[in-house]
């Protein structure tokens, strides 16, 4: 009889740790990425501003997705092409985000990368207010087969009020000029 009490306090003893540890990986992991919508039409008179979604993963490390999985831009049109970093998924508020700026770096890392960027179609890479933006300009003058950009999203993060920034996970989106 004595026996059966013991194993039935130790079950319940592991089943309240795993509980607490459940509850502990829960509560350190941010919100979950929305589904990224396919395309976003740009044109140079409309609106070709995207979000960059950032949060924490359960091991603490920082992931970074686009709203868009695809930025479309119509036959010779010229965009201002922008990009936000939102951080509204981190529901913990610890951390601090920015877009990478290493110029002396080498290779340079920049928030946004074209990584092939033939004939210079995209200009001006600058940072737009702060590190909180980023924009590039889309000199897509000449109509053409449709040409895809790859682009790398280059994002740290640091401690809230902190100056130890680490990269967060790359992602590689898509530019197609039409």
């Amino acid at each position: 009889m004595m026996r059966v009490q013991h194993e039935r306090r130790l079950i319940v003893v592991g089943l309240s740790i795993l509980a607490v540890a459940c509850t502990k990986v829960e509560l350190l992991t941010s919100d979950p990425f929305p589904p990224q919508k396919p395309e976003l039409p740009c044109t140079t008179s409309g609106d070709c501003s995207m979000d960059v979604k950032v949060r924490i993963a359960s091991d603490e490390s920082c992931e970074v997705t686009t709203e868009y999985k695809t930025v479309r831009v119509a036959p010779k049109e010229t965009p201002d092409m922008k990009w936000s970093i939102d951080d509204s998924l981190d529901n913990k508020k610890k951390y601090d985000y920015q877009f990478i700026n290493l110029p002396t770096a080498s290779p340079p890392v920049h928030g946004i990368e074209i990584l092939n960027n033939r004939g210079g179609v995209f200009t001006y890479p600058d940072y737009d207010g702060g590190r909180k933006k980023y924009k590039w300009k889309n000199n897509h003058q000449s109509p053409m087969p449709a040409s895809p950009f790859d682009y790398e999203v280059n994002v740290e993060r640091s401690l809230s009020g902190a100056s130890n920034w680490m990269p967060c996970k790359r992602i590689d989106p898509r530019i197609i000029n039409e």
